[in-house]
């Protein structure tokens, strides 16, 4: 808190009309350094508190204040703007003059919305819990989302909508401090842009861009020209492919660039087989495409590129199992598939890891991962809705009949085998054979085994164990007994 006070008031210390020219550049200088150093540990500060907060913006029982995307971070932007202000007239007003200096005045508007939505929200916590508590646990969101005048609407609970609310505002949280942070490093490192610049060209020409548009800046991935989207609306998927192949982050004018082009995503791009393959390559074949996927989800390409996604993004599920949102759920499935196959989970998954490498056809099983739940919440519940949604999202995509029918079977019975397994007495030949008859081949039996596998362990921390493991195993070892005709098959199996 001293050095916090001392940073705060430096600018003051330094004034160029009393000192003579050569001590005023030393004294400058040393500032500089200082500043430097202190915007460093706020930054290192701030990962690891979002770490020991699980380093989620999506967790459905958030930190108001120190979880990611919250007060704090708003107020970490805040100390930092002072490092860009200088002198100002009113030392007090310093953050505020360099927010006004450094972002745009969209920007400031959704800092000051978010800063007000957030600073409600707590208060509201604190009163209701009657004590400085800033978790909003379960049992006191429904009374907040009442008191700030959320309602019941199309089927979605008023609790639900204000959840939904709340994890857009942290998204946008996330979206300000990866754009400040960038101006801020800019700032640091002037004078060697030049150079910085001429080793990151030289190795961009090596990587072979995706498109002759991208650049490297500050050594993240970047755009010469938002226009190149208007010409090339699938480059925005060139992009992120590029990004997943170099391991490299995004650079918030990039971000900036495709957000304010989502209108390019129509009917007419949905349907566009570049594209497709350009997403499917993402999806299917990427390196991290839990990381990709959420980037592109936190610029909104994703919910517009699949609706159907897009209308689980930011939805919450008011109940004490699911740890995250539904659409960082699905997401955190979808990288823990690409964990299986890559061999991180061959001690805890051995029956999925060593059925993956010989799945005939991946794009279903990652595809049905990625559309298992865009049923929820819909009129027509979460199996029919899910199917019906899944079979328009892979039509679009270009997917061969047989593919999409097994999207569109996997979306419907994901829960069957965990319900089956975790319900029934998996060692009663009768519940083997109508297991067997709901699942009907091989191949289905084992995309679901790893479908619920990943799925089951992107609900959170702690849910996913040996029993369950064990008893889905036992299950699975049952029905391809019964498949093979074994001492358990039925003949109305196969009826």
């Amino acid at each position: 808190m001293a050095d916090d006070v001392i940073v705060d008031h430096a600018h003051e210390l330094i004034d160029k009309e009393r000192l003579p020219l050569r001590a005023f550049g030393a004294v400058r200088g040393l500032f500089a350094q200082a500043a430097r150093q202190f915007v460093a540990e706020k930054l290192a500060e701030r990962n690891e508190r979002h770490k020991k907060l699980g380093d989620s913006r999506y967790v459905v029982e958030p930190n108001v204040k120190e979880g990611k995307g919250g007060l704090r971070d708003l107020h970490t932007l805040f100390w930092l703007a002072k490092f860009l202000a200088g002198t100002t007239p009113s030392p007090v007003n310093k953050g505020w003059f360099a927010l006004e200096t450094i972002l745009t005045d969209k920007e400031r508007t959704t800092f000051l919305a978010a800063f007000e939505f957030l600073w409600k929200v707590r208060i509201l916590l604190h009163i209701i819990s009657g004590r400085g508590d800033d978790r909003l646990s379960f049992d006191v969101q429904p009374e907040i989302a009442q008191r700030m005048g959320y309602i019941d609407k199309n089927g979605e609970p008023a609790v639900e909508r204000f959840m939904r609310r709340y994890f857009v505002v942290t998204k946008e949280v996330g979206a300000l401090t990866r754009i400040f942070c960038t101006k801020l490093e800019a700032q640091q490192t002037k004078p060697l842009r030049k150079l910085t610049y001429m080793i990151q060209s030289s190795i961009l020409s090596l990587a072979k861009p995706d498109h002759p548009g991208f650049i490297i800046d500050a050594g993240r991935l970047s755009v010469q020209s938002p226009d190149i989207f208007i010409k090339s609306p699938e480059a925005m998927f060139s992009l992120f492919k590029m990004a997943d192949r170099l391991e490299l982050d995004l650079h918030p004018d990039a971000f900036t660039a495709i957000n304010r082009n989502l209108k390019l995503i129509n009917p007419a791009l949905r349907r566009d087989p570049k594209a497709a393959r350009l997403f499917l390559d993402i999806l299917v074949r990427g390196k991290n495409p839990y990381r990709t996927l959420s980037l592109m989800t936190e610029t909104g390409l994703l919910g517009r590129y699949i609706p159907e996604f897009g209308h689980i993004v930011a939805q919450t599920q008011f109940n004490m199992y699911h740890a995250y949102t539904v659409d960082d759920h699905t997401l955190r499935a979808i990288g823990i598939i690409r964990d299986i196959e890559t061999g991180r989970y061959t001690e805890d998954h051995p029956l999925s890891s060593s059925i993956l490498p010989h799945l005939a056809d991946k794009e279903t099983l990652y595809l049905a991962m990625l559309l298992h739940d865009v049923g929820k919440g819909g009129e027509d519940g979460q199996e029919i809705g899910g199917e019906r949604a899944a079979r328009k999202a892979c039509e679009r995509l270009g997917l061969k009949d047989w593919q999409i029918d097994q999207v569109a079977w996997l979306v419907r019975n994901h829960l069957v085998l965990s319900d089956f397994a975790q319900k029934r007495d998996v060692s009663d030949p009768e519940t083997i054979a109508a297991f067997a008859r709901i699942v009907e081949t091989p191949e289905r039996l084992r995309l679901l085994l790893v479908l619920t596998v990943a799925d089951i362990r992107a609900v959170g921390p702690g849910v996913w164990n040996g029993w369950k493991g064990q008893l889905m195993r036992d299950l699975l070892h049952a029905t391809e007994a019964v498949f093979r005709g074994g001492r358990e098959a039925d003949a109305a199996v196969f009826a």
